[in-house]
């Protein structure tokens, strides 16, 4: 790992791997440590890294607007987020983001889409995803599995691997 200052030097320049690099260690600081000024700074880093399109920091930000972890909760923007490192490849967010589909959470409840990206979380190797996609299969018709699978079809190959 770069020395903090070069981290941050690198982080100013525009660097996303820095960027996201720091602000996960000032957001560590922040938890361990309640420093508040390292919490304002590590989401400024984290969020800059996320428009930047690093996967890795669209989940932390996803994540901490779902937690409302060193900001305010808000699972609109959560689901923005996470949907974009769904997008991206990232498992964990079609998981996620699946979850919020199913009850509502940050989007309108959508069985359908709740089923597309658990199905997805699955596929991309969450297997301990599987039983919340079976329950979310349940609740919908056959006529709607069949366009949550064509969905989920269409998406897996637009998505990369990661």
């Amino acid at each position: 790992m770069l020395p903090f200052r070069a981290l941050r030097e690198a982080a100013e320049q525009g660097d996303a791997d820095s960027q996201y690099r720091l602000g996960r260690a000032l957001f560590r600081e922040y938890l361990e440590q309640g420093n508040q000024a390292a919490r304002g700074e590590a989401v400024r880093w984290l969020t800059e890294a996320a428009t930047q399109g690093d996967v890795r920091a669209q989940f932390e930000v996803g994540i901490m607007h779902e937690k409302g972890q060193g900001v305010v909760q808000d699972y609109a923007e959560a689901s923005r987020w996470l949907r974009k490192a769904a997008k991206q490849g990232q498992a964990v967010a079609m998981y996620r983001l699946g979850k919020m589909a199913e009850i509502g959470k940050g989007m309108p409840k959508d069985l359908i889409e709740a089923y597309v990206w658990l199905n997805l979380a699955v596929a991309r190797g969450e297997a301990a995803v599987q039983p919340a996609r079976d329950r979310a299969r349940e609740m919908l018709s056959a006529e709607q599995i069949a366009e949550a699978q064509g969905r989920s079809r269409l998406l897996d190959e637009k998505i990369p691997r990661r």
